[in-house]
């Protein structure tokens, strides 16, 4: 047909590993039929369990009305723990109807939204291995997104956004963002590009950034992850057009050249203070240094260097 200049274009197939489901079990003691919250049970050798619907479960405690309705009981006996609560025990296993562990994904999306979604399933692991799947725990990426949406807008969803430059400090964040997420995406490592995005807006909130020049940039590289936050961001900005058809920011390895480095100092084999050294530091230069840095004489209680071992960027090491 022409289309590709090779007989087989693809060099690699990748399989995408199952989301398994995590099972409620609620405990029933074999003799009484009583059911226990799981912290009270000591032998579970005396005790039988139920799958309880998982969306009758939040954060392990059981809504004990749902359970007895799924089951057709009244007025049966639940012992509760000292904060009044049942709790269930989880089991991680194979998605099913009959174990009543099955996530729509229908669901989580109306709850939620898509990108939530989207992010938390990237999130959960590695694209190739089984994981299981907890609604419990996405509320970490609910909130990520929404200190997106807050970095953008102020409490009346008025953009918060200046023209003024980008400083080094702001350039070498989002360059830092940039390679780990363009080469994590190489990669298919998509889990790891979630905890890069959390990081980067942890460090650019404390650099109080508010600049078109870094924000801008950044939703292009959130984009193919949550294009629907994305997109609407892309458009409060002023922007014409899709963000899909902006290309994913070239990277600036000049902002990740580092100058200075932290080192932990060691003292007979042994950590004992820090330092900020240049990375072009001399052994001699070091050495000045050490004599009059303060840890480091109260740890050698003023005794003269016997020797002084430095490997640039890896270790410093007195020895008194």
């Amino acid at each position: 047909m022409g289309e590709v200049n090779c007989e087989e274009p693809y060099k690699k197939l990748v399989n995408q590993g199952m989301i398994q489901g995590t099972s409620a079990l609620v405990y029933r003691h074999k003799e009484t039929n009583e059911y226990w919250s799981a912290d009270l049970v000591e032998n579970d050798k005396d005790f039988s369990t139920l799958y309880a619907d998982v969306n009758y479960v939040k954060n392990s405690r059981l809504d004990i009305p749902a359970f007895e309705a799924l089951y057709n009981e009244t007025g049966s006996i639940f012992h509760k723990n000292k904060q009044d609560e049942f709790l269930t025990t989880s089991l991680v296993e194979k998605m099913s109807k009959s174990r009543f562990n099955t996530v729509s994904p229908d669901a989580i999306s109306d709850e939620y939204g898509a990108d939530t979604l989207r992010l938390y399933e990237m999130f959960l692991g590695p694209i190739e291995a089984s994981k299981p799947w907890n609604t419990d725990g996405i509320s970490g990426v609910v909130k990520f997104l929404r200190r997106v949406y807050n970095w953008f807008t102020d409490d009346n969803d008025v953009l918060k956004v200046n023209d003024e430059p980008a400083n080094f400090e702001e350039n070498k964040a989002l360059n830092k963002l940039i390679k780990k997420v363009g080469e994590d995406i190489e990669k298919l490592s998509l889990n790891t590009c979630v905890p890069a995005f959390m990081m980067f807006l942890a460090e650019i909130t404390d650099l109080k950034c508010q600049k078109r020049a870094i924000m801008q940039p950044f939703l292009s590289v959130l984009a193919p992850f949550t294009p629907h936050i994305s997109e609407e961001l892309h458009e409060k900005m002023g922007n014409v057009g899709t963000i899909l058809d902006v290309p994913f920011p070239e990277l600036n390895e000049s902002y990740l050249v580092e100058d200075s480095v932290k080192m932990a100092i060691q003292i007979n084999g042994k950590v004992r203070a820090e330092m900020v050294l240049s990375v072009t530091a001399t052994q001699s230069e070091v050495e000045a240094l050490l004599q009059d840095n303060a840890d480091v004489l109260k740890w050698t209680e003023g005794k003269p260097f016997k020797k002084v071992v430095y490997v640039p960027r890896r270790i410093v090491n007195v020895v008194v």
